[in-house]
């Protein structure tokens, strides 16, 4: 083969496999949405979000786990699984923050009761949860905070006071919860000093 045919053929070979490259890379858009893979699509496939709510939230979490298992997460409910207005939120809530605990890296919880603070007491009583509470704000304060409370602290757990916001603003703050990564650094140390 000579020189001209051998550049010719090497040419060839490459803009073939540079094809197929570009095929996988197109490929992987279409199906994650990015090229490294790490895309909310794909963080819902291998995380699990536990619910739980007394009978002040319950309502709520029956919107919510049917919202979120529309967005493709995998949704375990703890209960309540039907509305009775005597039952006790820690019935409910110690089962997320129990699984929460067991898988901190695959799992989230959304747990949910009238203002969220005496869940969130009760969830963070696990060691590894940490549970931070969204009851609004004005405008979208209450969701930096959610934000914030992923980005900083690593939260696991999201407590709703149900008696204070939507259902429209849970759903919003669910989503923001689930989809905000951690950012690490600084942040990260300070839960290990925590966690000591």
């Amino acid at each position: 083969m000579g020189e001209n045919a051998l550049h010719r053929y090497n040419f060839r070979e490459t803009f073939k496999r540079s094809i197929v490259k570009y095929e996988l890379v197109r490929q992987r858009i279409r199906i994650h949405g990015d090229v490294g893979g790490a895309c909310a699509e794909g963080r819902k496939k291998s995380m699990k979000i536990y619910l739980g709510a007394d009978h002040a939230g319950f309502a709520l979490k029956e919107a919510l786990k049917k919202f979120l298992q529309e967005k493709g997460y995998e949704v375990v409910d703890k209960g309540a699984f039907s509305l009775n207005p005597e039952d006790d939120y820690p019935d409910f809530i110690e089962p997320v923050a129990s699984a929460v605990a067991s898988d901190p890296e695959h799992s989230r919880g959304v747990i949910i009761g009238g203002s969220g603070e005496g869940e969130a007491i009760d969830a963070n009583r696990f060691k590894g949860v940490r549970a931070a509470v969204y009851y609004g704000g004005s405008p979208d304060s209450g969701l930096e905070v959610v934000k914030l409370a992923r980005e900083h602290n690593d939260a696991n757990v999201l407590s709703i006071g149900a008696r204070f916001i939507s259902e429209e603003e849970a759903k919003r703050a669910a989503e923001l919860f689930l989809n905000t990564k951690f950012s690490g650094g600084r942040h990260k140390r300070r839960i290990e000093e925590i966690d000591r």
